[in-house]
């Protein structure tokens, strides 16, 4: 799954083998959110981010409109990952009941990464996949830009190859 944002000359790239998994993972939380952190890379020119993993984190809490998750004692799968050349880009969740809107608890959590001291991205991503009926339908990348505190919405790009 690849994106776009015209307005702040960036581009997402999410591994079509991970944006998979992660639409599987999302049908089988239903009737619940599921979500976790994404990790990638951004490119010397810092204009793409490239997202290769995704990480579960130590404690999730589901219900049917929220997700929320836990990081504690990670620091190790961190370091590791940093090792490898990579290091958290952003969120991921779903919406059971279809719409990737994002709502006022997920802009307030984006505020909330941007706010701390770990984090040292300055436009952490969100992506949300909707699922409808246990069935992934939909999905909407997000970027939080603290300097209009808001989230700015990417538009999918085409993928030739599936064209033909």
């Amino acid at each position: 799954m690849n994106y776009i944002s015209e307005e702040l000359g960036l581009k997402i790239f999410i591994k079509d083998d991970l944006f998979y998994s992660l639409s599987k993972k999302a049908e089988a939380g239903c009737p619940n959110e599921s979500g976790g952190l994404l990790v990638g890379k951004y490119s010397t020119d810092n204009k793409t981010v490239i997202v290769t993993n995704a990480v579960t984190p130590t404690k999730e809490i589901t219900t049917p409109t929220s997700y929320t998750r836990k990081t504690d004692n990670m620091e190790s799968v961190w370091k590791e990952l940093y090792e490898e050349g990579l290091q958290y880009v952003g969120e991921w969740h779903s919406h059971p009941k279809g719409s990737p809107q994002y709502s006022t608890e997920d802009l307030n959590a984006m505020r909330g990464i941007y706010a701390d001291e770990n984090i040292t991205i300055s436009k952490p991503l969100l992506l949300i996949l909707g699922v409808k009926d246990g069935e992934y339908c939909k999905n909407a990348a997000y970027i939080y830009n603290r300097d209009k505190d808001e989230l700015i919405k990417f538009k999918e790009m085409v993928n030739l190859k599936e064209l033909f």
